[in-house]
């Protein structure tokens, strides 16, 4: 149904989304209060800013606010850990799901169904015509249809610079920029200065803009200051708490990067409130040493918390975290704990263990939680692990890390459907019947395969996967309700694949074929 189908775009945020620290970010956060209520204002806002300064946070903070004040119309918390999260097609659907249950405007809701049972290729327009559809013409004559004085309210996208095309993000801010003065909403857009961004919004008058990172560091400071100390401070005896002068140097070594600030919180705290003035002044000390010339003091944070993880293991365990950080970083979509460990093939405890001292780095759900997700609280930690000249020994080579997810998901197929119990009859099998390793395999190991670079060894594996297990496959797809992405991906893995091996080929074209079969 096609109803159905829109619904899929729900957009959920990867790892846990926090409000600002109370009584920071005050400045900023009243200045989008006058801005969101302010009638002759400019109908977008742009806060951008480097990496780590904040800016999610505030988005948030700003979507607590216009939600208790009734005026928050949607959101879209974009990020590269997910698929959906980091596509753009799926931006407008999710705001205007959201805006439609909002009951902003009763009509809405009912133009918006009527749209998409009248399309039910929809999901394929382009982002132009999705705009067109969605909101500039269902508002409009939602608007016109009602006659009570309503408030304006605010639709918040976050880290459009996360977005996996920036192509389509520009047209997106184009179609914004071009329809937004005639529009009864708002919109608060966030993201880093990206150059193509940037020149978006330098095209266009019709926005606001404030730049994060050239707020006064005074204010900053202070800012930072309060948030360092309703971590570390907070239920400790005076008598522990660390000196003021070391507080005041971590302040100084934040920079403006709230990012840092709260990564050096978290690293310090995750062994419990014992010690925490000598762990403060020991990484305190040691980045002070350590931070100079052009190297970045994030970067060599970074570094140090892997250190100490890799210190004292040995060659096993070192590996494991390697292999643990790879299936984080790299993944699609986040994953649980459980299902990490189908796919790494250790086990829930040895994934644990590779990750007792990274907590500092990544959401790691409790023992009680462990549907829950694991993933990198920041962007910024994958900027470090994928660039070798950051990360130096730590470095985690992209095209490496993805075959090797791709090899693990061929694995975890190959044992689920060569065991007794299989999904070989679609009839017999529902979507709860589907693990979600499985789901995430099935769904994600061609895409792996093509960010792996072509040097195209897997030949043997590929072959095996064919012919043992293509239906199979095509089935779980049905079930998860994805078998219309079967066919793509076999597109975009022949595309990657250098079809003049020999080993490839034999066999490839009637594969496909038979795939094919299956449509008709």
């Amino acid at each position: 149904m096609p109803r159905a189908e829109f619904a899929e775009y729900d957009a959920a945020s990867p790892a846990p989304r926090n409000a600002c620290t109370k009584n920071t970010r005050e400045a900023i956060l009243d200045t989008l209060r006058v801005w969101a209520s302010d009638d002759t204002a400019t109908k977008v806002y742009w806060l951008n800013g480097m990496a780590g300064t904040g800016k999610t946070t505030i988005a948030y903070s700003f979507s607590e606010i216009l939600d208790e004040n009734g005026s928050l119309a949607g959101t879209f918390f974009s990020s590269h850990l997910r698929v959906d999260t980091s596509d753009v097609h799926c931006i407008i659907p999710t705001v205007c799901l959201q805006l439609a249950a909002s009951g902003y405007l009763p009509s809405f809701s009912h133009l918006i169904l009527d749209v998409v049972e009248a399309n039910p290729n929809c999901k394929a327009w382009r982002i132009s015509k999705q705009f067109l559809n969605f909101i500039v013409r269902p508002l409009t004559a939602a608007y016109r249809d009602t006659r009570e004085v309503v408030v304006v309210p605010v639709i918040i996208l976050d880290a459009l610079d996360e977005c996996s095309d920036q192509s389509l993000v520009a047209e997106l801010l184009s179609v914004i920029l071009k329809h937004s003065t005639s529009l009864p909403v708002k919109f608060f857009i966030t993201s880093r200065p990206e150059i193509r961004l940037k020149e978006s919004f330098d095209k266009s008058w019709a926005h606001s803009n404030f730049i994060l990172h050239e707020v006064e560091k005074e204010i900053v400071k202070a800012d930072i200051e309060l948030y360092i100390k309703a971590y570390l401070l907070d239920g400790l005896d005076r008598h522990d708490c660390p000196p003021q002068a070391e507080i005041e140097n971590l302040v100084n070594m934040s920079g403006t990067l709230f990012i840092y600030a709260a990564t050096v919180c978290k690293y310090i705290d995750q062994r419990g409130s014992c010690g925490i003035p000598q762990r403060l002044s020991d990484v305190v000390n040691f980045i002070s040493e350590t931070s100079f010339g052009v190297t970045q003091p994030l970067d060599v944070l970074y570094k140090r918390i892997l250190d100490t993880a890799y210190e004292s293991t040995n060659p096993r365990e070192r590996s494991d975290i390697g292999m643990v950080l790879r299936a984080i970083v790299y993944v699609y979509n986040p994953l649980s704990m459980s299902a990490t460990s189908l796919l790494v093939q250790m086990s829930s405890k040895r994934v644990q263990t590779a990750l007792a001292f990274l907590h500092s780095l990544i959401f790691i759900p409790s023992s009680q939680h462990h549907a829950k997700h694991i993933s990198i609280f920041h962007a910024s930690f994958y900027d470090f692990i994928s660039n070798q000249n950051m990360s130096l020994e730590h470095y985690l080579d992209p095209c490496v890390s993805h075959k090797s997810l791709a090899l693990q998901c061929l694995s975890l197929m190959d044992k689920e459907w060569s065991a007794e119990i299989n999904v070989s009859y679609l009839a017999e099998r529902r979507y709860g019947d589907i693990s979600e390793s499985l789901a995430y395999a099935c769904s994600s190991w061609v895409l792996h395969f093509t960010y792996s670079g072509n040097d195209n060894n897997e030949s043997a594996e590929l072959k095996h996967f064919f012919q043992r297990h293509l239906l199979r496959w095509m089935d779980c797809l049905s079930i998860l309700g994805k078998l219309g992405t079967a066919m793509n991906l076999l597109h975009k893995l022949e595309s990657w694949a250098n079809v003049s091996n020999s080993v490839v080929k034999d066999g490839w074209y009637l594969q496909e074929n038979r795939a094919r079969d299956c449509w008709q």
